[in-house]
C-alpha cells in the first residue's frame, strides 16, 4: 500500500471514529444498532474508544458493547469470542498498551450473550489481585451475576474479605458484587459499611452518566 493508500485509509478511520463518538455522546441505542449491522466490523472503533482519555466515553463504548455484540454473535459467533481474546491480550503488560477497562467491556458482552457465560465468566475473578483490574474485575462479576452467579459462587468467601481492604473501591465493588450474588452480610459488617463515608464513582446505566456516591449509600 502506497502513502497516499495509507494516508487515505487513516482519514477514513478518523472520521469513523468521530461518527462513532458522536453517537456515544448522544446515547443513541437505535443509531448504534443501525451502524453495527451495517460495518464490517464494529469492535474496532468502540475497542479503540476503550482508551479514550474520558472516562465517560470509555464507558459508553463499554454500555455499547452490549448493543453491539448481540448482532455480531448472530452473524458470526467466533467474531465474538476474537474479540473477547483480544480484549483478554490487552490486559497483558506484553501487549504494549494495558486495556483498564478490559474486565469490564468483557462483562458486558457476555452479560448480552448468555451462552458465552459458561465459557469466560470464571476468566473474571482471577483477575481480583493483578493491578490495575481490582476493581474492574469486581464490577465485572457482579455485572455477570445479574445473569448468572454459578460461576463466581467459589469466589463469594474472597469477595467478603475484600470488604475490610484498604481500599475504598475495592470495597464498593465487593459489596455490589456479592449483593448481586445474593449474599446477606452480618448485621455488624452492615453497620460498619453503613457507616463508611468513603466515595466512589461508577457508570450508571439508567442515566448513562458516571455517577458518585458513598459506600454507606450502596450498602
Amino acid at each position: 500500500m502506497d502513502s497516499g493508500a495509507r494516508s487515505a485509509r487513516a482519514s477514513r478511520n478518523i472520521k469513523r471514529k468521530e461518527s462513532i463518538r458522536e453517537l456515544l455522546s448522544a446515547r443513541d441505542e437505535i443509531a448504534i444498532k443501525r451502524w453495527a449491522r451495517q460495518d464490517r466490523n464494529p469492535f474496532r472503533p468502540l475497542a479503540s474508544l476503550l482508551f479514550d482519555p474520558s472516562a465517560l466515553m470509555r464507558w459508553r463504548a463499554i454500555e455499547a458493547l452490549g448493543w453491539v455484540a448481540p448482532i455480531e454473535f448472530a452473524k458470526d459467533p467466533e467474531r465474538v469470542r476474537r474479540f473477547i481474546r483480544r480484549i483478554l491480550w490487552l490486559m497483558n503488560d506484553e501487549s504494549g498498551g494495558v486495556c483498564w477497562n478490559g474486565p469490564e467491556a468483557i462483562a458486558e458482552v457476555i452479560h448480552a450473550i448468555p451462552p458465552l457465560i459458561e465459557e469466560y465468566a470464571r476468566l473474571l475473578p482471577s483477575f481480583f489481585a493483578e493491578e490495575p483490574f481490582e476493581l474492574g474485575s469486581r464490577w465485572a462479576v457482579a455485572r455477570v451475576a445479574q445473569v448468572e452467579k454459578q460461576p463466581f459462587l467459589s469466589s463469594v468467601g474472597l469477595l467478603f474479605a475484600s470488604l475490610a481492604d484498604p481500599d475504598a473501591g475495592i470495597r464498593a465493588f465487593s459489596l455490589v458484587a456479592l449483593k448481586a450474588l445474593g449474599q446477606t452480610l452480618s448485621s455488624e459488617k452492615t453497620a460498619e459499611l453503613k457507616a463508611d463515608a468513603s466515595l466512589v464513582s461508577f457508570y450508571d446505566f439508567e442515566s448513562g452518566r458516571l455517577v458518585t456516591k458513598s459506600i454507606g449509600e450502596l450498602v
